[in-house]
């Protein structure tokens, strides 16, 4: 018992003089699917790309977030504290400030200790897709959605150019398939039917007035069937087209099943 009691204090004792600044960033398994466009070489060429979180690692007491870009077998590291965004540069072994959303419009943003000229000024501020929004015009500029980061240029880079290519978001999406952001002008990207590339990632679902609406990157004839955590039918419809409504008077978590051109996909969705 003795061992135990005194095991207990040196811990608790360890962890006062080393305290863990709480990661409070991104869930591991969250992903940024964007639109890739080269600008170095012409012609310009579209590719889909996407960075997602591996977990989370610990420096000098801080956690951090590892967002893996693209195919890349590194990863950038990255956290939040109260309304300010950093990254971590391994060169400076500091961290870098991307954003602050307390910012507000007129505000100058020097993000950059190393390149003072990196600024920006917030222009606008408004809501999209029920989070907030910031546009920056000056050198640093690009929208900044509320937790997700940047959807017109990579998410989370003090450069609105990264190396050679622009970024634009199609979706962030969580590891259970929870729609976090969608652009659906984008959709064209997964290919000209949509079905061949139909994942969990590219189905949007919204909650609206008691209806779900189901969005597809794709024109298909298709059918969407809800079923409740006991399997039971709630909610079937059919047709062609990007969308189909479903009543959602059932609440709690579902399954919503998709027979889009024969391929069947399947996604978890909580009805609130």
């Amino acid at each position: 018992m003795k061992r135990i009691v005194i095991t207990a204090a040196l811990s608790c004792l360890f962890s006062f003089l080393c305290p863990v600044i709480a990661d409070d960033a991104f869930p591991a398994g969250r992903k940024w699917i964007m639109r890739r466009c080269n600008i170095v070489e012409p012609p310009m060429v579209e590719s889909l790309y996407t960075s997602y979180i591996l977990g989370s690692s610990v420096i000098d007491g801080r956690s951090y977030s590892k967002m893996r870009p693209g195919y890349n077998s590194g990863y950038n590291l990255l956290r939040k504290e109260g309304t300010k965004w950093y990254a971590y540069e391994r060169e400076l072994e500091r961290d870098t400030l991307l954003f602050d959303e307390s910012w507000g419009v007129g505000d100058t943003a020097w993000v950059n200790p190393t390149a003072p000229s990196q600024c920006g000024i917030i222009d606008e501020m408004g809501e999209l897709q029920g989070r907030k929004y910031w546009v920056m015009g000056g050198a640093y500029s690009g929208t900044w959605l509320e937790g997700l980061g940047f959807i017109n240029r990579y998410p989370f880079e003090n450069s609105s150019v990264s190396n050679g290519f622009l970024f634009d978001l199609i979706c962030c999406v969580e590891a259970n398939g929870d729609t976090l952001y969608v652009n659906r002008e984008l959709f064209y990207m997964f290919d000209d039917s949509g079905v061949g590339n139909l994942s969990v990632e590219n189905i949007v679902v919204n909650q609206c007035n008691g209806e779900c609406v189901i969005t597809l990157p794709c024109s298909d004839a298709w059918s969407a069937t809800l079923y409740n955590s006991m399997g039971a039918t709630v909610a079937r419809r059919s047709g062609e087209g990007s969308e189909i409504i479903l009543p959602a008077t059932s609440k709690g978590t579902h399954i919503l099943v998709l027979n889009v051109g024969g391929r069947v996909v399947k996604k978890k969705v909580f009805v609130k």
